[in-house]
């Protein structure tokens, strides 16, 4: 009988150890285990290639062995000032995995970079490290959210023990000066229009001359959309029998990760609306849409591609906007 009891005994340690298990949750490990009859769970911090992950599991059976377990959870987890893990990293790592994202050329990479060079140990230096840095007002308030949502983010998933940035009041932006920018007057547009027309600022030689876009911009200044809107209207959004045109999408891209491709997507307030055709622009409409199908642009570049209208806006055309409005700012 007490050889029975022997064995019985030693199987069951064995069955706790299995007991302690490890699985992923939103990209994080979780460890569950059961103690006093309760199945428990936390969030330790570690990458899953992380030997020290190892370490803690072992450190945790024995503690379940020895009814000894830190029901905080604070022994076997991550914490700051540990130097077990490196912030800047972390919050590489959320950028791409959870905001699907990338630090480069992005206001995540400043922060990332700003993390970098900071080589924080301790988190809670977070909020006085970033009021020593020299930003506006409207950086130190763009930084200030990204880096609240990573470290919810890691408080979420039981890396971090508190947010120090959570109740930092943002910085009161100043007031923005009364812009002097004022629409354009129908003299204004009509000699911008000719200039256009008639190639007055057009390089000489080139194999873009502006009136080859004279009809987009007559189209946009008579109709008032969107330079996008514009941009990407198709066919199919053209009814010549009742004379309408309908606007419902614009050109836009996918994020970084996402090869950064065009797409189409709703206008910016995601309403269809309908403007009609008038007389002077039916010809026009006419002749932009000869031998092309229904998903085909109405406005094109010349080698029959996607027009990407903020190059005009800051070279050529700009220049000629200056010539024409000299007391405004550009607004297109």
């Amino acid at each position: 009988m007490a050889k029975f009891i022997g064995l019985l005994v030693t199987n069951w340690s064995h069955i706790v150890k299995k007991l302690v298990s490890t699985d992923k949750v939103r990209e994080n490990i979780r460890v569950r285990f059961w103690y006093g009859g309760v199945r428990k769970s936390f969030f330790p911090g570690y990458e899953e290639s992380d030997p020290k992950l190892k370490k803690i599991l072992t450190i945790l059976e024995v503690d379940i062995e020895e009814k000894k377990v830190d029901i905080t959870f604070n022994k076997y987890k991550l914490r700051p000032g540990n130097q077990l893990y490196n912030i800047a990293q972390l919050f590489n790592r959320w950028v791409n995995d959870i905001k699907k994202r990338s630090v480069s050329g992005s206001y995540y990479g400043a922060v990332y970079h700003m993390l970098v060079k900071w080589n924080l140990e301790d988190i809670n230096k977070i909020p006085d490290l970033l009021s020593n840095q020299s930003l506006s007002a409207d950086t130190y308030n763009r930084r200030k959210n990204i880096l609240c949502k990573f470290l919810s983010w890691g408080c979420k998933g039981g890396i971090f023990i508190n947010n120090p940035l959570e109740f930092t009041d943002s910085l009161r932006l100043p007031k923005k000066k009364p812009s002097k920018r004022l629409p354009m007057t129908d003299g204004e547009v009509s000699k911008f229009l000719s200039a256009i027309l008639n190639d007055e600022f057009s390089p000489k030689f080139s194999p873009n001359p502006h009136s080859y876009y004279y009809p987009l911009f007559y189209f946009i200044f008579k109709t008032g959309v969107r330079n996008q809107e514009a941009v990407g209207l198709k066919i199919k959004y053209i009814d010549f029998k009742n004379k309408s045109i309908k606007i419902c999408e614009v050109v836009g891209r996918k994020a970084y990760n996402e090869g950064r491709a065009v797409i189409f997507k709703p206008t910016k307030n995601e309403k269809d609306r309908f403007l009609p055709i008038t007389e002077d622009l039916l010809p026009l409409l006419k002749i932009q849409c000869q031998g092309k199908g229904p998903e085909d642009l109405v406005f094109t570049s010349q080698e029959v591609r996607l027009l990407m209208l903020g190059i005009y806006r800051i070279g050529y055309l700009s220049l000629c906007l200056k010539v024409l409005v000299l007391e405004q700012e550009i607004y297109m």
